[in-house]
């Protein structure tokens, strides 16, 4: 315990120590050096265990002051813990109509990941963000919180297992079990780059398995639970 705690001061410090330095802006290579972009023949883009068709470039982020850098220590996504210089993107999306770029923005340390969809103008300036994607290790059991999809007209679907245990539950410490319920929510990205949430699509919660959560190639979009009236 005494170790986790004096990891996450240790991190919250350089963490603001590097906000201390004063990024102001974000930068023209995040548009120019993320490569490539995305070809519209391949959408629907699938953020999950399916593997992309278009190949993929990473591109190591050291500025973006509005993204905030962090991942989640727990199912529920309560827990942040801070990190550093941990960005990364490998592709971006430009819109049939609309002057901005979507771009999936990865911030990992060792196991948990989280990806944040964001939108900058064309010249790089920041306009929007999402958290679309969260996952977590445990025993080398993958366990997938968060998953979203993006169709060509820029429809963003983000599924979510909101475990709803009342006490967290660390991605590490996960036990055999979990409750959970699905909620898969939409937005459409407007003309000028925002999230604009435009529908909720909530199910029974249910009880899932470690081993359930982890099989191969299967996404939360795939399972069958029952949708609430």
């Amino acid at each position: 315990m005494k170790t986790t705690t004096m990891k996450r001061f240790f991190f919250a410090l350089l963490c603001g120590l590097a906000s201390a330095s004063g990024f102001t802006q974000v930068p023209q290579d995040l548009i120019t050096g993320v490569w490539p972009t995305y070809n519209q023949a391949n959408y629907p883009y699938l953020l999950g265990r399916v593997p992309q068709s278009q190949p993929t470039k990473n591109f190591s982020i050291q500025t973006e002051q509005y993204i905030e850098e962090f991942v989640w220590e727990d199912l529920q996504c309560t827990i942040k813990y801070p990190v550093e210089n941990e960005m990364s993107a490998a592709l971006k999306m430009q819109p049939q109509s609309g002057n901005y770029y979507l771009i999936p923005i990865n911030i990992s340390y060792f196991a948990p990941s989280r990806t944040v969809l964001a939108t900058y103008t064309p010249s790089g300036a920041f306009i929007d963000q999402l958290e679309a994607g969260v996952v977590g290790e445990s025993y080398n059991t993958w366990l997938y919180v968060k998953q979203c999809r993006v169709d060509q007209n820029m429809k963003v679907t983000v599924y979510h297992l909101k475990v709803t245990n009342p006490t967290s539950i660390i991605f590490i410490e996960a036990p055999a079990t979990i409750t959970a319920q699905r909620i898969d929510t939409t937005y459409q990205i407007t003309s000028d780059g925002h999230f604009q949430k435009t529908g909720e699509k909530k199910y029974h919660e249910r009880l899932y398995t470690k081993a359930e959560l982890n099989v191969k190639d299967r996404n939360i979009w795939d399972g069958s639970e029952v949708p609430m009236p």
